[in-house]
């Protein structure tokens, strides 16, 4: 009696235009193209977890020599909260807070990551792969339904010594970052698009008139 059809979206934008979406976003804040951006998006409530993602940024800050800017975007109850605790850890970090142009943020971006303690379908992180990006998440909720780990995305603990690792490991290695990346845009338009859903839908209603 049950059939479960999973969510599909239009990531039309998302997969679009990306080179002139890349340079306009990056030139708007100055930041040349072999800085690695990384960006965070979503509400600044404790269920994201800013928090781990501001710690993991603290223990990696002086381990690369490779320059990375990181973007903050959304707003919310602890966004002050989470501007002084960047300050305390030392961390230029720059707060967008609302944006709608979430296209343009995932084309300027590198990494995109989601530290969440739970977590039910990840759509920032389904838009981040749409756009070929290589994204890092917390293990916690549906976020394994659409990350496979090493395949087309990075998975992390909790903790945050195992997140910042993860987060190195991808500002270190731009091959990693590609092949994660490629995989990851396969995965979601095969997997995530409003056509599949569609199509299931249409499957299921033959099926039952059947």
């Amino acid at each position: 009696k049950i059939h479960v059809i999973p969510l599909g979206f239009d990531l039309t934008k998302f997969q679009i235009d990306q080179t002139a979406k890349r340079k306009s976003f990056r030139e708007s804040y100055s930041i040349s193209d072999d800085t690695v951006v990384i960006s965070i998006t979503g509400r600044l409530a404790p269920v994201k977890n800013h928090s781990l993602f501001i710690e993991a940024l603290s223990i990696i800050k002086d381990k690369t020599d490779i320059p990375f800017v990181v973007f903050v975007v959304g707003d919310g109850e602890l966004m002050e909260q989470t501007q002084q605790l960047s300050k305390e850890k030392g961390l230029s970090i720059i707060f967008t807070s609302w944006r709608k142009d979430i296209d343009y943020i995932n084309a300027g971006s590198d990494i995109v990551a989601l530290s969440s303690i739970n977590e039910g379908t990840p759509v920032s992180i389904i838009e981040a792969m749409a756009a070929e990006k290589a994204v890092l998440c917390t293990n916690v909720g549906g976020v394994a339904d659409v990350v496979k780990h090493q395949q087309n995305g990075l998975i992390s603990s909790l903790d945050p010594q195992d997140f910042a690792d993860q987060l190195l490991r991808l500002i270190n290695d731009s091959s990693l970052r590609n092949s994660l990346s490629q995989h990851a845009a396969q995965h979601v338009s095969q997997q995530f698009s409003y056509h599949r859903l569609v199509n299931d839908m249409e499957k299921l209603y033959n099926q039952l008139l059947s």
